[in-house]
C-alpha cells in the first residue's frame, strides 16, 4: 500500500487531504483515496483475499476504479469475452480466487466465483485459462474443524485445482442425458465450489 505520508491528495480526484479530510487506502489496489462518493465505495470482505484485510473488517473501502474494473471483468466472463477478460486481469487489480459479492447482484443476489461466471458464459477458452493457466480452485477440501458451506463467500476451507480433469468431467456431463445415472454420480462425487445459491460448477454447465 502507498504510505499516507507520501500522498497528500486523493489519487482519483486530487482533493487535498487535511485534518478533517483524512486519506484511506483502497483495500484492493492500495492507492490513497478520499471519502467522496465518486472515489470510494464499500465491498464485503468476501471480495478481497484475507491477507488484504489486515483489520479483519466485515466490510472494506475500495476505490471506484477497482469497483468498476471488477464489475466489467465479471460481465466479460458472463458474456464469454476472453480477450476483454484477460486484458482486464493484466491490470493486476483483479482477484480470481474470491467471489463477486456486490451489494446488488443479478439472479437474486447470487455470489459467484470467476470460474462460475466463465462456465455460465459458455466459454471453454475462458474456463481453460482460469483453471489450467491461472490455477483457479474448483474443488473444496473440507478441513476437520470447519463446517461445509454452500455459500459462494463461505469457502473457508483449503482448495485445490484439478485442471483438465474437471473440464473433461464437465464436458462428459454435458454430453450425457439428464436421466443418466453415471452423470448423477459424477455430480455427487465432485466437491466443486458452489455459489451462494448452492449451485455447483456442473449445475451451471447443465
Amino acid at each position: 500500500m502507498i504510505p499516507f505520508d507520501s500522498c497528500h491528495e486523493c489519487m482519483l480526484c486530487n482533493t487535498k487531504f487535511t485534518l478533517f479530510k483524512r486519506p484511506r487506502h483502497c483495500r484492493n489496489c492500495g492507492i490513497c483515496i478520499c471519502s467522496n462518493y465518486d472515489c470510494c465505495t464499500v465491498w464485503s470482505k468476501k471480495m478481497i483475499p484475507e491477507t488484504f484485510n489486515i483489520k479483519k473488517e466485515s466490510t472494506v473501502k475500495v476505490c471506484t476504479s477497482c469497483h468498476a474494473l471488477t464489475k466489467r471483468f465479471q460481465h466479460a466472463l458472463l458474456q464469454g469475452r476472453y480477450g476483454s477478460a484477460v486484458e482486464m486481469y493484466l491490470t493486476g487489480n483483479i482477484n480470481l480466487r474470491v467471489p463477486f459479492a456486490f451489494k446488488k447482484q443479478t439472479k437474486k443476489k447470487e455470489s459467484m466465483f470467476p470460474i462460475h461466471c466463465a462456465i455460465e458464459g459458455q466459454s471453454e477458452k475462458l474456463v481453460r485459462w482460469l483453471v489450467d493457466v491461472q490455477h483457479c480452485p474448483i474443488h473444496v477440501l473440507s478441513t476437520g474443524n470447519t463446517n461445509r458451506s454452500s455459500g459462494g463467500g463461505g469457502v473457508t476451507s483449503s482448495v485445490m485445482g484439478a485442471g483438465a480433469d474437471m473440464i473433461k468431467s464437465l464436458n462428459e456431463t454435458l454430453g450425457s442425458s439428464n436421466g443418466n445415472s453415471s452423470a448423477k454420480s459424477k455430480h455427487d462425487f465432485v466437491p466443486t465450489l458452489r455459489t451462494s445459491n448452492g449451485r455447483s460448477l456442473i449445475d451451471i454447465a447443465m
